[in-house]
């Protein structure tokens, strides 16, 4: 966890989780979803929909604190923190975003990495409260802004404070959409940008392929009776990502070539606070037994997609559940999400779901974790022998291949790695060195790729700058 001095911000570690049996409802009354375009209002029918809580007619003061908001990183989508917000009033989703919306326009410094141009918003010029009025049309929330200037002068910036405001607003429950205007002109435009289409997470979040919309991946392996051993789930162990790591035994010690099979799904909540996850990613594991004893969860680490976890179902806890184990990852946006296994052992193996990473250095078929854009890569006169190429692919016979070109694009060095699963729905993972010969001229960039079997073109290119000292 980390926390500025003065208590202006504190960056999010965890939200309260669900019942397990609540998630298996869930889990078994949702079918996998797709995220809707920007251009089109979400359908969900009964049978995709989390049961909506009782309301209540009594109105309830707002909490002063906390309250969730998001920040601006450059390259990635914005990270979750929470400042002091604003006591008083009666509740309402219209109230609260407002609530939101102030209590980040008021924040002056943001958490480390991290900017805040919507908090310029309005300052050339005008004083006192931010000024917005909010109306809230079924998953839509419409804000329309009477501000003097809004400060950002670039696309860059632009687009950042946008992506600030949609976060932010949809991390009321059932709000997925935001509408921007302003008051007094036709359409929004900040910095030359025009804003005038309704915007999702998944529309701003900065991922640029068709990852976003993978709704299923199953693991086609042999079916074994297996034993979870551990798991564990982290954030931004690269930026962006969040990764959950299930190691999984065959019961059987004489087992070899364990390849385990599970099926992961991608679920809309609609009723879901972003405290909850706006989104849930289940894997099944149909072949593993549930512990019979209850092993506490860890902690899911801040920042990063994932807000939290739930499982293996245990059998004291869960009589007449199912029988398997499985694991809920509770996520912010459907951000691109990968499925990895690879063998530990003769019968060991772990699955592997990855949620996003810098959308610069993922595509559809290759994701790349390390190194990351501008990373040093040594000093420039003895260049890198050794130097780490970390990620994923689904490529041809699983053949990852890399090269390295120097600031006038021409190739000094090259290479290839297999990973540990070929072309299919589920990824497979590899690891490998790359070099850098001494006295590269001008930013060396990094290549990963794979190569087509039909007329040997590159395919599905990864480029990565490097930093020389």
């Amino acid at each position: 966890m980390c926390r500025k001095d003065d208590n202006r911000w504190v960056i999010v570690a965890g939200v309260a989780r669900c019942s397990l049996a609540a998630v298996l409802f869930f889990v078994a009354a949702c079918e996998p979803t797709v995220p809707a375009s920007a251009s089109a209002v979400p359908s969900v029918s009964p049978q995709t929909q989390v049961p909506t809580p009782a309301q209540t007619a009594t109105p309830v003061a707002v909490a002063p604190e906390p309250t969730l908001v998001y920040f601006a990183r450059l390259g990635l989508p914005p990270l979750l923190a929470s400042v002091p917000g604003h006591a008083g009033g009666p509740t309402g989703t219209e109230a609260r975003i407002s609530n939101r919306l102030s209590a980040l326009w008021e924040v002056r410094q943001a958490p480390p990495d991290a900017t805040n141009p919507f908090g310029a918003v309005g300052r050339s010029g005008a004083s006192g409260a931010l000024s917005t009025s909010i109306r809230i049309d079924g998953d839509l929330a419409t804000i329309t802004f009477d501000v003097a200037s809004w400060g950002p002068a670039t696309e860059t910036a632009a687009r950042a404070l946008v992506q600030q405001i949609v976060y932010t607003a949809t991390e009321e429950e059932g709000v997925r959409r935001v509408l921007l205007a302003q008051r007094g002109t036709s359409k929004l435009v900040i910095a030359g940008v025009s804003f005038d289409a309704s915007l999702t997470r998944e529309d701003v979040a900065g991922y640029s392929f068709l990852g976003t919309k993978t709704p299923m991946i199953v693991g086609d392996g042999t079916s074994v009776p297996s034993e979870v051993v551990s798991w564990t789930v982290v954030n931004e162990q690269t930026a962006g990502s969040g990764r959950l790591v299930v190691e999984l035994r065959a019961r059987d010690p004489a087992t070899t070539h364990f390849a385990p099979q599970f099926t992961v799904n991608l679920m809309r909540c609609d009723f879901c606070s972003g405290g909850e996850g706006k989104w849930w990613i289940a894997l099944d594991l149909p072949d593993t037994a549930r512990t019979t004893q209850a092993i506490s969860l860890p902690a899911v680490s801040a920042p990063g997609p994932i807000r939290d976890l739930t499982g293996p179902p245990v059998v004291d806890s869960a009589p007449g559940l199912a029988s398997h184990a499985h694991f809920v990852l509770r996520v912010d946006d459907a951000r691109p999400w990968r499925a990895s296994t690879e063998a530990t052992g003769p019968n060991t193996a772990r699955v592997v779901i990855d949620v996003g990473g810098r959308p610069s250095t993922l595509n559809a078929n290759i994701a790349v974790y390390l190194p990351v854009p501008d990373q040093g890569a040594g000093d420039r006169a003895a260049g890198c022998a050794s130097c780490r190429v970390l990620g994923a692919a689904r490529v041809f016979e699983a053949n990852v291949l890399w090269r390295v070109r120097d600031g006038t694009g021409r190739e000094v060095s090259h290479g290839s790695t297999t990973a540990s699963r070929g072309t299919s729905p589920v990824w497979g993972l590899f690891d490998t060195q790359f070099t850098i010969p001494p006295n590269v001229a001008g930013t060396p960039v990094l290549e990963v790729f794979w190569q087509s079997p039909r007329d040997g073109s590159d395919q599905d290119v990864v480029a990565i700058p490097l930093t020389l000292h």
